[in-house]
């Protein structure tokens, strides 16, 4: 809890310095230095910000990592910067102990000359940082010792001393070793009798199938692309084809149900601080940065939105947020805080938000209907109908303008649905919860009402 009210502060003043409110220039070089240092110090990292000596000049901020000394120099211009504050800092450096390391940080960016400069030959042992590595570390969407960590290995292995974010998780999926593993060996998929009678749904059901049993019981998250299904487990995205279960990312995903698929090869999924993309040839890179808290994620045409069910940490309600071409809009809803579940796009325009007090729609920003309902856990938009899980085991139905409620299936009191998806005309695949020799576990179970 500690951490995250040091990122909400930093966060409030970082968007404060931005705005340059009660600032000049100049007394906002010494308040981001500041916030710099104490955004060091919430990563937990020793940092001293404005440390100025009397013949060898004013450093903005000096930071230690295990035995490993770093010097680094802010820079917040109008316009990107030239490779002299590079060479001032080399020189400081070279004024010191061998072993420091320097880093120049410019919010503007760097000019060309500046980065060849700073990877040619006869380099200084200064790296160039930009905003998109400061605002990782603000968003933690990487952890502090990491960034920098990762920088010198960018260095050491590959020459480059100008990294970008997509380089620092490119290094990160390289180096880091999972800290859990899940072993798709381990799956069943021959659940015993009982367990397929115990989770048998009630209703109008024409087929009933559990898939896949004995998974770990953590959140799940379900995309549908055509006849494929992709779920996210802890350790990355697998992919659910003729009822086969087969990982097609390997990576950690912090929020496992903000997945969004839009072709075979084409992957989006909120990583913490960013939104990643996986695309056709590979590669994941990063498409936005954005605040913690967000757990769904969609894409409209070249637009994303991303929802969060609020937060009583930051103090705001569930929202969702919009970016075009990269550039933030929020959406604002009233919601209350921490009630807000689960939401759903419609189009550019209209979004549904389920959640303890019901289902709502928004239009325009502005709420249009409200079904009131009990404890909403997940939603999902198919053709003419709005559909969603109540107290966890019964899936229900609304229509656009928020009449003809009915109830489809109900599961029984021994699971509860964690997601579920359309995956046809009245088709469905569930990610269920259940309790089986006083252990937790989770399946996954396709249902097909009449």
């Amino acid at each position: 809890m500690d951490y995250y009210k040091a990122q909400a502060s930093c966060i409030e003043r970082y968007e404060s310095l931005k705005k340059l409110e009660n600032d000049t220039p100049q007394s906002r070089g010494q308040k981001f230095n500041q916030l710099i240092a104490d955004l060091l110090q919430a990563h937990q990292i020793q940092a001293v910000a404005n440390q100025r000596h009397q013949s060898k000049g004013e450093i903005d901020v000096i930071f230690r990592i295990t035995d490993m000394r770093f010097i680094l120099e802010a820079k917040w211009e109008n316009s990107p910067i030239n490779y002299d504050p590079v060479s001032k800092l080399a020189t400081r450096i070279k004024q010191r102990v061998p072993g420091n390391f320097g880093f120049v940080l410019s919010m503007s960016g760097f000019t060309r000359d500046a980065i060849e400069q700073a990877n040619g030959p006869g380099r200084e042992n200064v790296f160039l940082l930009g905003p998109d590595i400061f605002e990782a570390l603000l968003l933690r969407t990487l952890d502090g010792e990491k960034i920098f960590g990762y920088c010198l290995d960018l260095a050491s292995f590959e020459g480059s001393f100008c990294p970008t974010l997509q380089d620092l998780f490119r290094m990160h999926f390289l180096t880091s070793k999972k800290a859990l593993r899940i072993d798709p060996s381990s799956f069943c998929q021959n659940p015993s009798p009982e367990l397929i009678e115990a989770l048998r749904p009630d209703g109008d059901i024409s087929e009933y199938k559990i898939v896949y049993s004995n998974l770990p019981a953590r959140t799940c998250g379900i995309s549908v692309y055509g006849p494929k299904c992709f779920l996210t487990l802890d350790d990355g995205i697998y992919q659910l084809e003729q009822n086969v279960l087969k990982k097609i990312i390997d990576i950690d995903l912090a929020y496992n149900r903000a997945v969004f698929s839009e072709s075979r090869n084409s992957h989006l999924f909120i990583y913490p601080g960013s939104v990643l993309e996986k695309d056709q040839d590979g590669t994941l890179k990063p498409l936005t940065k954005t605040y913690s808290g967000f757990i769904q994620i969609f894409r409209s045409g070249k637009n994303i939105h991303l929802f969060s069910n609020g937060s009583n940490i930051y103090d705001y309600p569930a929202r969702i947020l919009k970016f075009v071409d990269g550039e933030q809009l929020e959406v604002s809803c009233d919601y209350e805080v921490s009630t807000g579940r689960d939401a759903a796009i419609l189009d550019e325009y209209q979004y549904v938000i389920c959640g303890s007090s019901g289902v709502r729609l928004y239009r325009n920003n502005q709420e249009v209907w409200y079904v009131k309902s009990t404890n909403c856990s997940a939603i999902n938009v198919d053709r003419d109908r709005i559909l969603f899980l109540e107290k966890g085991v019964r899936l229900k139905s609304v229509d656009f303008y928020g009449k003809d409620l009915q109830e489809i299936a109900s599961f029984r009191l021994s699971g509860s649905v964690g997601d579920f998806a359309v995956i046809g005309k009245d088709e469905y695949i569930f990610h269920l919860y259940y309790h089986q020799d006083q252990d937790r576990k989770s399946c996954i179970v396709r249902v097909k009402t009449r």
